[in-house]
């Protein structure tokens, strides 16, 4: 969580993040997994809804989900490769 903090353009997602967890605090310990693992994949799913329609190429039709699913997943290895790329 430091590093969500941190980031300034994270701030949103850090007080959505936190919220959910002092909810979490509230509930029986036995539904905190299940809420937990709903939390997570609805944050997952927001994040991948904002990244394709951000994505601006006319050329890629992004019908199917295996389409989607490849671009963000090509989003994410250029995003880890230029991130570590920084550090060598």
């Amino acid at each position: 969580m430091y590093r969500i903090k941190k980031n300034d353009h994270l701030k949103e997602i850090y007080e959505y993040i936190n919220s959910v967890f002092e909810l979490l605090k509230l509930i029986p310990t036995h539904n905190i997994p299940f809420y937990f693992t709903k939390t997570i994949f609805d944050l997952i799913n927001i994040v991948e809804i904002k990244t394709l329609t951000n994505i601006k190429t006319p050329k890629i039709k992004l019908q199917t989900k295996f389409m989607q699913k490849l671009v963000l997943a090509s989003y994410q290895f250029l995003g880890f490769y230029f991130l570590t790329n920084k550090f060598f």
